[in-house]
C-alpha cells in the first residue's frame, strides 16, 4: 500500500481506492493509446500525477 493512504482511518477503503485509482489510470492509458486528440489531454493529466507523486519523494530525500 502506497505511504499517501497509511493514514486513513479505514485501511480497507484506502486500498480499495488505491486499487480503484490503478485501474483508472490502466484505462486512461488505454485511452492515450487508441485516441491523439484525448491522448494530449491524458498525458498533461499524467505529467501532473508524476509531479504530485514526486513531492513526497523529495520531501523524504531531505
Amino acid at each position: 500500500m502506497k505511504t499517501g493512504f497509511d493514514d486513513a482511518a479505514d485501511k480497507a477503503d484506502s486500498m480499495a481506492m488505491y486499487e480503484v485509482g490503478l485501474v483508472l489510470l490502466e484505462k486512461m492509458q488505454k485511452i492515450v493509446d487508441r485516441s491523439p486528440a484525448k491522448s494530449e489531454v491524458l498525458r498533461s493529466v499524467f505529467d501532473n500525477i508524476t509531479e504530485i507523486e514526486q513531492i513526497p519523494r523529495q520531501k523524504e530525500a531531505k
